[in-house]
C-alpha cells in the first residue's frame, strides 16, 4: 500500500472509530463504526454469523494522476488522486419465530426499510464529515463523497456502499515506499 493510502486509511479509520476529533466534525462516541476483520471461512474463529451493525472495510480500486498536463517528474509535488469504497454492514432485525423470514413472499419486508434507513442516515452524517476539507489537514486535500447505496447483502444483513475520492499531494523527489 502507497504511503498516500496510508495515511488516507489511517485517519479514515480514526474518524470512523471515533478517535480523531480534530477539524471540527467528528463521529460521536454514540455512534462509532468497528473495523472487520479479516476471516477466511467459516471455520474461523472470528467468523460471525450473526450481523452486527456498523462493521466496516474500505475496498481500494485504484489511484493514480487524473491530469491531462504531463507532470515534470523533477519537480513537486504532485497531486494523486485515491479513490475507496467505504462498505458497511447494517444487521436486520430477525423476525420472531412465528414470523415468516423476510425473503419469503409476503414476509415482513420492515426489516430491510427499517436497516437501509439506519445505512442512509449514516451515509448522510458521513458525507458531512468525510467531505470537510479541515478533517483530512496533513493527510489529503480533500475527499468527495460520492452516491451511498443500500441494498439486502444476504438474509442477516445490508451494506451500504460509499465511494470516496480523495486528492492527495505527494513529493515528486521521494521514493513512495514499498511495502
Amino acid at each position: 500500500m502507497s504511503r498516500a493510502v496510508d495515511s488516507i486509511r489511517t485517519r479514515l479509520y480514526a474518524l470512523l472509530a471515533g478517535t480523531y476529533t480534530s477539524g471540527g466534525r467528528f463521529v460521536s462516541n454514540a455512534v462509532t463504526f468497528t473495523e472487520a476483520k479479516p476471516v477466511s471461512s467459516s471455520a474461523s474463529p472470528e467468523w460471525q454469523d450473526v450481523a452486527v451493525d456498523r462493521v466496516f472495510d474500505v475496498v481500494w480500486p485504484d489511484q493514480g494522476d487524473e491530469s491531462d498536463v504531463p507532470q515534470n517528474t523533477f519537480q513537486g509535488p504532485h497531486i494523486l488522486t485515491i479513490r475507496g469504497v467505504l462498505r458497511v454492514q447494517y444487521a436486520l432485525a430477525r423476525p420472531g419465530a412465528f414470523e415468516p423470514p423476510p425473503q419469503s413472499a409476503g414476509g415482513s419486508l420492515g426489516v430491510v426499510e427499517a436497516a437501509t434507513k439506519r445505512a442512509l442516515a449514516d451515509a448522510e452524517q458521513l458525507r458531512w464529515i468525510l467531505s470537510h476539507t479541515p478533517v483530512w489537514s496533513g493527510v489529503a486535500i480533500s475527499c468527495t463523497v460520492g452516491r451511498a447505496q443500500a441494498a439486502q447483502g444476504d438474509a442477516l444483513r445490508v451494506l451500504c456502499s460509499i465511494p470516496l475520492t480523495w486528492l492527495a499531494s505527494v513529493s515528486a523527489s521521494s521514493a513512495p515506499g514499498w511495502s
